[in-house]
């Protein structure tokens, strides 16, 4: 499958087993020696910007032999800051893109430090004892990385760290959520500089593990709508606002068009019908958390008794929280992620209670586009079958949709 993207041309070259090439000089520069690179992940956006990660064998000067991880980005803007800047020829024109070696992200500079047990010690002074265990949560390059560090008393903390200017949008928002009585985990300490903020651990566990395990009971509707509310009287003057999921689906269906060819008609169907929703069905703004879903709540029992990840968090549609938790759930019962039947009877109770606050056609409505944005997912993780798992989750799509 060849990316054909005439305003991204080095879409085409960077997610593909002959990328290797492209990685080479930067493997060189740091005084190894390249084997082998294989996409892993890739995030698209068709005529804006394209990172792909890959899988690497490396052998350095000490002739260790080892496992890296190296990443490779075009984006419509130019180069990235700090990476290396790599320019092809080609019949129509430069190829542009930019190489570099985990943890060295452009954006994040403070990734570095967040990922290295003793310069994460040294920020963590006062707050966890060394020596420190870091284990890396999450990594989305040049947007955000989250890493779980655990001192020598069993202290437990996060590093958050983000583009240095974003840092104090996210500080701001942790701040409100908790002074609004939400339970969100409180920011120890911060460091502009380098973008890394040092969050609290909340005690529990998440509704994604509780589903996995099949450890009832589980979080009723009214405890969502009782979230939601909370979330509706944050004071909303100095939160940009959410992005909406009926705009995202949009630009989601137009991206797998492009990888998807052969289902072109059925996506540029599912781009019409959600750019025309977002045009007609407008609400009035609420904050909300922007990307509620079973992975950022904590619960205890039947209670939500934590909130993580609120990058996202300002006003925007009340309707997406609710269809975005059924979205996800839909898609752990497609994947067989979550092999308990009874999540589906869960999901279906949730859906009934939640159209009655909603309404049935706009949840549905609104929960379709949040599935077509998760449809991406095989795609993004190159999974053995992508396309045929990812038509699985269009047809879901589509059912919501009433087609």
């Amino acid at each position: 499958m060849t990316i054909d993207d005439l305003r991204l041309p080095a879409a085409a070259h960077l997610d593909a087993i002959g990328a290797t090439r492209l990685l080479v000089p930067v493997v060189d520069a740091a005084g190894g020696r390249l084997h082998t690179a294989v996409p892993v992940h890739v995030h698209y956006r068709p005529g804006s910007d394209i990172v792909v990660r890959y899988r690497a064998e490396v052998t350095w000067a000490d002739g260790r032999t080892v496992g890296e991880t190296i990443l490779a980005a075009s984006r419509t803007t130019g180069h990235y800051p700090g990476a290396l800047p790599l320019v092809a020829d080609s019949p129509t024109g430069p190829v542009e893109a930019s190489v570099w070696r985990w943890p060295f992200d452009p954006l994040l500079a403070g990734l570095d430090t967040a990922v290295r047990p003793p310069t994460a010690a040294a920020l963590l002074t006062d707050i966890v004892a060394g020596p420190v265990e870091l284990v890396v949560v999450a990594y989305r390059p040049c947007e955000r990385a989250v890493v779980r560090v655990t001192g020598a008393d069993g202290t437990v903390v996060y590093l958050k760290v983000v583009p240095p200017t974003e840092l104090p949008g996210l500080v701001e928002r942790h701040r409100l959520l908790a002074a609004a009585g939400l339970p969100v985990p409180q920011v120890l300490a911060a460091d502009e500089q380098l973008g890394i903020a040092v969050l609290h651990a909340l005690t529990g566990s998440t509704l994604r593990d509780r589903l996995r395990d099949g450890t009832g009971p589980w979080p009723v509707a009214d405890r969502f709508l009782a979230l939601r509310e909370r979330f509706a009287a944050v004071p909303a003057a100095s939160l940009a606002p959410a992005r909406r999921r009926l705009d995202d689906a949009v630009l989601h269906a137009r991206m797998l068009h492009r990888v998807l060819p052969g289902h072109a008609t059925r996506l540029g169907r599912l781009a019409d019908a959600f750019a025309e929703a977002a045009r007609t069905e407008v609400r009035p703004a609420a904050v909300i958390h922007g990307d509620l879903y079973e992975s950022q709540l904590v619960v205890d029992g039947p209670e939500i008794v934590g909130v993580l990840d609120l990058d996202g968090v300002g006003p925007g549609d009340p309707v997406d929280d609710l269809a975005t938790l059924l979205a996800h759930l839909g898609y752990r019962r497609r994947t067989g992620e979550v092999a308990d039947a009874s999540l589906g009877h869960y999901a279906g109770d949730l859906r009934r209670q939640f159209a009655a606050e909603v309404g049935a056609p706009a949840l549905d409505t609104v929960t379709a586009a949040v599935t077509v944005g998760l449809a991406t997912g095989p795609f993004r993780h190159h999974r053995p079958g992508w396309e045929l798992e990812t038509v699985t989750h269009l047809a879901a799509a589509e059912r919501l949709l009433g087609w």
